[in-house]
């Protein structure tokens, strides 16, 4: 019983210090019509689908996802770069994206380009000063 609780304990942990972090990055705020909420409101709600994927998935590095936005607002022609040998990351990338479809408006046809960063970075949630010593020796 005790072996049972220390591994549940141990995974219980590494789960939970195992974050991914995920920044969109766009050349142009395409979306500023075609989103409701915007490009910004865009960014943030497919991050926080996308942060989960990332989890699972134990991805960093970048990646880039076009899609199409046809005027009815659904979305088409979705691939993500650099492709995997294992499908299953881009289909549930896939997934995520069609989560928010839903907030797209009838608009003209686009074509959008998005830069994702998946990392275990704890991004600066206050812009504060990070007080770790500098290890750069050079001077």
């Amino acid at each position: 019983m005790k072996k049972i609780i220390s591994v549940l304990a141990v995974l219980a942990f590494t789960h939970s210090f195992s974050q991914t972090f995920v920044k969109i990055k766009s050349d142009k705020n395409v979306l500023d019509s075609a989103y409701k909420g915007g490009q910004e409101k865009f960014d943030k709600d497919l991050a926080l689908s996308l942060q989960q994927t990332g989890n699972s998935f134990q991805v960093t590095g970048d990646f880039v996802l076009n899609f199409n936005v046809s005027e009815k607002g659904e979305i088409s022609d979705i691939k993500l770069l650099p492709e995997l040998f294992d499908k299953t990351f881009e289909i549930e990338v896939k997934r995520d994206l069609a989560r928010v479809q839903k907030n797209f408006a009838k608009n003209k046809e686009e074509k959008v380009s998005l830069g994702l960063n998946f990392s275990r970075n704890i991004p600066d949630q206050d812009g504060r000063a990070s007080f770790a010593p500098n290890t750069n020796t050079s001077r």
